[in-house]
């Protein structure tokens, strides 16, 4: 093997750098540039607004999440949240992790939805509960970038609901005695897209209290008392796979799609770090795959 030189220099703009020693210590000034760059490091953080000591949170050391008092199947299959099963309830922690706060630091508040839109609620840093974008019904409250889109559906265990909602009634039924959509008992999700569609269509008053919050086991109740429901395609798939409740999915009513998103009180200065903290974790694919892993049957199945 050829001996390795006892010294070697490098011309920089005319000048010789030591690098190399005889006794092979490197002299170099690469020590120099990476204490540099570190320092700079430190100093973006200390500037950034994002960063764990800059974010300023209702319980100091704490993330704090607020959810619907009773949490929905299947976002949230346990109505213990640090159990992370469940869409909703792994993505909550996932995003306090890319937000620096360790899972023993997150906690929870589980409150009413209606009370969180309408600002009658608000120790709490996120709320969570499957909450459509509504900002101009909800002023008290801002909305994150969407992590969810979902689909709705208008769902019936009422034989005549279809021909109703469609006008495709038999030519000898009873006009007399026919319903027309403003008759029908709806039920719709406080927080979710479809009371303004029901409104815009006239099919509901604005004042009428909708006759279920988002969640399995009172959507389950809400079937024996109302004609229709207006439900997202996930819901309506656990009710079927794992309640064995069948219900039937109108067609040819054209249901706006919708997504989900977060919801922090108004003028919150955390909710550009939340948004940044979601929009990384869209791009790195990890919303994708929190979908993927929580919305099919067979995740609802074996957690």
């Amino acid at each position: 093997m050829r001996p390795a030189s006892r010294y070697v220099a490098t011309v920089v703009l005319g000048s010789v750098v030591l690098v190399g020693c005889a006794d092979g210590v490197d002299v170099s000034s690469t020590p120099a540039v990476a204490t540099e760059q570190e320092e700079r490091g430190a100093i973006d953080e200390a500037l950034d607004p994002c960063s764990r000591p800059n974010m300023t949170t209702v319980e100091p050391g704490a993330l704090t999440f607020a959810t619907s008092d009773t949490p929905a199947p299947p976002y949230f299959l346990t109505e213990v949240p640090a159990d992370r099963r469940g869409l909703e309830s792994d993505l909550a922690y996932e995003l306090a992790d890319r937000m620096g706060f360790r899972p023993q630091e997150v906690t929870w508040e589980f409150v009413s939805p209606d009370e969180v839109v309408t600002g009658q609620f608000v120790d709490y840093d996120i709320a969570i509960a499957g909450f459509a974008p509504r900002s101009e019904e909800f002023p008290a409250v801002e909305y994150t970038r969407p992590y969810l889109e979902v689909g709705y559906e208008v769902v019936s265990t009422a034989e005549d609901v279809p021909a109703v909602l469609t006008g495709t009634r038999p030519a000898d039924d009873d006009a007399d005695q026919a319903r027309a959509p403003g008759d029908l008992a709806w039920g719709a999700s406080f927080q979710g897209s479809g009371p303004p569609w029901l409104i815009g269509e006239g099919w509901m008053e604005y004042e009428t209290r909708y006759d279920w919050v988002r969640g399995g086991v009172s959507l389950e109740a809400a079937l024996e008392f109302t004609d229709a429901i207006v439900i997202d395609e996930h819901t309506r798939r656990w009710l079927q796979e794992i309640q064995d409740i069948d219900t039937t999915t109108v067609g040819g009513v054209p249901v706006p799609e919708g997504s989900y998103a977060m919801v922090m009180v108004a003028g919150n200065p955390l909710l550009g770090c939340v948004d940044r903290a979601l929009g990384e974790m869209s791009e790195a694919g990890e919303l994708s795959e929190l979908g993927d892993r929580w919305l099919e049957p067979r995740s609802w199945i074996e957690n």
